[in-house]
């Protein structure tokens, strides 16, 4: 896939410690969108025709969330094992730009 790659971090509206990845390829030349011309550093990955979702469990939509026991809060240690949960997809991320193929943790929007 050719252009300008995003990755944006989406984290939850609500404040709860979880995320998820937006994966999205724009054109050098930006893209033309419903309120005009957008350049390409401009563009949010949900403007993009077709862009790429990445979940702890896809399926389901499940976004990687520090795990709580019983209410209580998420450690240090929690959230770092969160994100390193994360980090270990990258192959699956790097398949997404070089060949637009969506792994088994990677959900294909629009397209």
């Amino acid at each position: 896939m050719r252009g300008f790659q995003i990755v944006e971090i989406q984290l939850d509206k609500r404040g709860r410690p979880a995320f998820r990845l937006n994966l999205g390829v724009v054109p050098q030349e930006g893209i033309v969108h419903a309120s005009g011309r957008i350049p390409a550093e401009d563009v949010w990955v949900q403007y993009l025709e077709q862009y790429f979702q990445v979940y702890r469990r896809p399926f389901f939509r499940h976004w990687f969330d520090a795990r709580r026991w019983l209410g209580s809060a998420p450690t240090e240690a929690d959230i770092e094992a969160t994100v390193d949960e994360a980090v270990t997809l990258m192959p699956e991320i790097e398949e997404v730009f070089v060949s637009g193929t969506c792994g088994p943790h990677v959900r294909c929007v629009g397209g």
